[in-house]
């Protein structure tokens, strides 16, 4: 994991000034690798939607699709990123954690700077119309170290915008630049399962 150190930094779109303790964060989203570790140690459901639309993204008799280990895990719903966290002894990253965590403190718009570049982030610019590996752009990396911050899947947060529903950031393959500036955020119910949805863990640092 890597350490966010304590201390301010400019958070949202009105530049508001934040102190937070410090804090770990992962470096990349939770993989399909990784998620089957928990699968199968805890017997926890596998993500799968009965749907034409999720085919390339459901996990077929208890395992991922081929060739996507390295890739972020989708069809996960809060309380399946909030028990995978849990299982490890993490816990999900605030809204503001993942926000400092991706945009440091001298206020960029991107983890890497003021100015959208696409060739360091899978958003819709890029014309996959897919998820990517988490470690595919190294150029994307944000100050503290962190990548895959921008674009590929939007990641859950432990902030509730309202009751029964959590924010969520950093855009995806399915959103425009815009989304993906670290200021933005976006909600969606509990129950969500998006193939542009995936989860980073994060724990305290005392």
């Amino acid at each position: 994991m890597i350490l966010v150190p304590e201390g301010e930094f400019t958070c949202g779109f009105d530049r508001r000034q934040v102190s937070l303790p410090a804090f770990f964060i992962d470096p990349y989203p939770v993989t399909n690798e990784d998620y089957l570790n928990f699968v199968e140690a805890t017997g926890h459901e596998v993500p799968f939607i009965d749907e034409p639309w999720a085919a390339p993204y459901c996990w077929r008799n208890g395992r991922y699709p081929a060739d996507k280990a390295r890739y972020p895990v989708v069809l996960i719903t809060f309380n399946d990123a909030a028990a995978y966290a849990c299982w490890t002894g993490k816990r999900l990253p605030t809204a503001q954690e993942w926000e400092k965590a991706a945009r440091g403190s001298d206020a960029r718009d991107y983890p890497w700077g003021d100015d959208f570049i696409r060739a360091n982030c899978n958003t819709r610019e890029s014309r996959r119309e897919t998820t990517v590996e988490v470690d595919r752009f190294p150029d994307g990396i944000s100050p503290y170290g962190c990548l895959d911050m921008t674009g590929n899947v939007w990641e859950w947060t432990s902030t509730p915008e309202s009751p029964g529903r959590f924010v969520i950031k950093g855009g995806a393959f399915t959103r425009n630049c815009l989304a993906a500036q670290c200021a933005y955020q976006s909600a969606v119910p509990a129950s969500h399962k998006g193939l542009d949805t995936g989860f980073r863990c994060a724990r305290d640092a005392s």
